[in-house]
This record gives C-alpha cells, structure tokens and sequence, in this order.
C-alpha cells in the first residue's frame, strides 16, 4: 500500500493589531504609567521614613520580586492552561517535530516545499494556521527519501533558533544592565536640570537610530514635534538651574565643572543605550516574546545591583526592615515592582513592536507632564516658577497637536495599505514553523 509524506508548515498569527485610536490611548497611558516610577522612586529616596531608602536597592529588590511575580505568573497559567501545541491536538502523527524559524528561514522552508502545488489549510487551532501539503502515491520514494533530510533540516533551524535566542538575550541584558548603572552612575556627578534636558533630547536620538537602522516609517510631524518638546524640556531644566542658584548658598556638596561634564556624557551615553534596547525589541520581534525581554531585563538589573550593594555599602538595605510596617512606602515600592515593571514594561514591548521605537519614544513628553502634576498631587512639589510653567505649557500644546496629527496620519497609512491591496497572504508577517511528519 502507497504511503504518502506530509510537510506541515504552522503560521503563527500575532495579535490583531489595534485602531489607530486604541493605540494612541495605549501608548499615552503606557508612558503616564512610567511617569508613576520617577514619583515613586523619588518618596522612597526622600520622603520615606523612618529611613530612606537607596537608589540601587530600590531597583534590586523592586525588579527582582517582578521576576518572581512574572514567573509565579507563568506557572500558574502553564497548569490552568491544559491546552498546548501538541501534535495530537494538530491531527498529526506523534513523530512530528517542530521548529521555529523566523523570515529569512521561513523562505528556506518555503523554498523546500514550494514543489508541491496543491497545498491547502488544515486548521487553525489556538491562533496557529496549519497548512498541509500531501504528495502524491506516485512520489512516495521521493517523500520517503525527503523526509529525514526534512527532519535534519529541522533540527539545523532548531539549533540557529537556539543561538539567536542566547546571543540576542545577553546583548539585550548587557545593554539593559548598562543603561541602569549609568543612569544611577549620573546622578552623582551632575545636577537633575542636566538630566532633563538631556532626557528632553532622548526621543530624537531614538527616532534617529531608527531610521538609521530599522528603516521604520514614522509621521512626518515627529521631527518638529520631538524638537518642540526638547525645548519645553529645556525650559524646565532652566527653571531647575534658576530654583538651584537660589539655593546656592545652602547647598552641601557643590559639583565641579569636570563631574559635571562627566554626569552630562554619562546622560548621552544612557540615552543611546535607551534608544537601542528599544530598537532592539523590534528587531526581536520574532525571537523573543515580551515576557523573555522583560524577565531578561527583571533578572540582569536585580543582580548587579544586588552585588554592588552588598559588596560595597551593605547597610543601604537597613530600610527594607520598615517596608512591611509603612504602608505609604509599601504602596510606593509595590508601585514601581508589580505595576511598572510587570505590567507596563511588558506592555512598553508590545507598543514598541506594533508602531516602532521611533514613534513610541516621540511621546515621552507624556512622562513629563504626568512627573509633574503627580509630583504636585502626591509630593507636594509644586511647580515653581514660571518658566517652568512655560515649559510644561508647550509640551502640553505639542502633545495634543501632535496626537492630532499621528492619528490622520495612522489613519491615512491604514487606508492606503487597504487600497494597496493588502490582505492575508502568506508574507503578511505570520512566522512559519515547518512541521515535518511521516505517514
């Protein structure tokens, strides 16, 4: 009796992709969001009493206790969760193997089974397309003989999956853990005004690199748009420098010209490093999910931190027998741990992703803004000047114009991909996981 040969390729289909208006309030409240962590992280360092707590300790501890949460969470969902991507609940064979590749592979194994011309869709089970393509009892040899070159062929892709995924988690984990230590590094050798204004410029510095690297299109209004709201920035570290010369006389630990050029470069160097994470979460798009890059990210900032603090200054941890019996600062460091760096982290991947790092970081003025005004609700740190109150004024006209315009221009993009043509086809961005089977 002839027997036939399948090759089964899997479509992964990501996430619907949003209206243009869901993802504008999503990108807006994701960075309001992240203005909570400066509020946060500034009561514990100042206002939290009986002791305050240290800068690097607050990133340890709040970043390590989002890893056990994300993990807990993960467990828990694997053991609810009894479906999974077995070949069994596929209509396969047991003896199907799978592996994931990513585009450039996916041509690969495009190419494999381009011969057979009357591939079909067999199901879709769980948001996975599984397209089929049978041989005919005629080319029973040539299946037969295909079939181990396939099942070796997989486990090549499996291997170069495996290496991608370690290489692209530890430079992800480098850059993360640098840009943290620095950004901390920073603050002791030059004055806060110095890092907004630099933080003001960080947005074009990304959308630079973005278009440099990633090629990813982005509204024409961003340029004027980000530049506009480097300005107000700018005004608001004016106003910081004219508040700390009033307070000249009474300042403690004066800053030297030279430490603060240093604070000044380590700003830059921590604002590139910030663009790149960003773009490198696009450019993973299709080999780690947002839970990898978070967790990665969790891990890497709670241990060096961790050893830093303990090898060097082993009493910073003293406040952390206060935490449980203060509810303010409890409430302050469960803020920063479970909602910024569980929930909003992930969901910053997922924004980043669907509209790129150019786009997402063009709203940083959002941060600002909400800085502001929950400082002044929760801290009582008014604004106070008014050039600072200019500043705040023209970021706050530039965010809404600017929301105004991206959304035409979402919308516009939208329409001429409709009428384009665009549908669903196999190139629309699903990923292809070969599935060999033997029947």
């Amino acid at each position: 009796m002839a027997t036939t040969s399948s090759s089964v390729v899997i479509a992964m289909t990501p996430p619907a992709t949003p209206s243009s208006n869901t993802l504008l309030l999503q990108t807006i409240l994701n960075h309001a969001l992240w203005s909570t962590l400066h509020v946060a992280a500034r009561y514990l360092q100042v206002y939290a009493t009986p002791l305050v707590f240290e800068s690097q300790t607050i990133l340890s501890s709040t970043k390590g206790f989002a890893f056990v949460v994300l993990l807990l969470i993960g467990v828990v969902r694997s053991r609810i969760d009894v479906r999974s991507c077995s070949c069994g609940d596929m209509n396969t064979t047991n003896n199907t193997h799978c592996a994931v590749v990513n585009k450039s592979q996916r041509e690969e194994e495009e190419g494999a089974t381009s011969n057979s011309k009357d591939g079909r869709i067999k199901g879709d089970v769980n948001g996975i397309i599984i397209a089929t393509t049978p041989s005919s009892s005629s080319q029973t040899e040539q299946s037969t003989d295909r079939s181990g070159e396939d099942t070796d062929l997989g486990g090549v892709v499996l291997a170069q999956q495996r290496r991608k995924v370690v290489m692209y988690t530890v430079l992800f984990a480098s850059v993360s853990t640098c840009r943290a230590s620095l950004n901390v590094a920073s603050a002791k050798f030059t004055y806060p005004y110095n890092i907004t204004l630099i933080a003001s410029i960080s947005p074009i510095i990304t959308a630079i690199l973005d278009s440099m690297f990633l090629h990813t299109q982005i509204p024409p209004f961003l340029w004027p748009a980000t530049i506009v709201s480097a300005f107000g920035g700018a005004l608001i570290a004016v106003s910081q420098c004219v508040d700390k010369q009033s307070n000249a006389s009474t300042e403690l630990h004066p800053i030297s010209s030279k430490d603060n050029a240093i604070g000044c470069l380590l700003q830059l160097l921590v604002a590139v490093l910030s663009a790149t994470s960003r773009l490198l979460m696009k450019h993973t798009e299709h080999i780690l999910t947002p839970k990898h890059i978070v967790q990665t990210n969790n891990i890497a900032n709670c241990i060096f931190p961790l050893l830093y603090t303990l090898l060097n200054n082993p009493s910073s941890w003293e406040a952390f027998r206060y935490l449980l019996i203060t509810p303010k600062s409890l409430f302050a460091w469960l803020t920063i741990s479970i909602g910024v760096y569980c929930y909003v982290s992930s969901n910053q991947v997922i924004l980043v992703r669907q509209q790129g790092p150019g786009l997402f970081s063009s709203w940083v003025a959002v941060r600002v803004l909400c800085s502001a005004v929950l400082s002044s609700l929760f801290l009582g740190e008014g604004i106070k000047n008014w050039i600072e109150w200019v500043g705040i004024g023209i970021m706050l006209i530039t965010v809404s114009v600017y929301m105004m315009e991206t959304r035409k221009w979402m919308e516009r993009r939208k329409s001429e991909k409709m009428n384009n043509g665009g549908g669903v086809h196999d190139g629309d961005g699903r990923e292809m996981i070969p599935m060999l089977s033997r029947g």
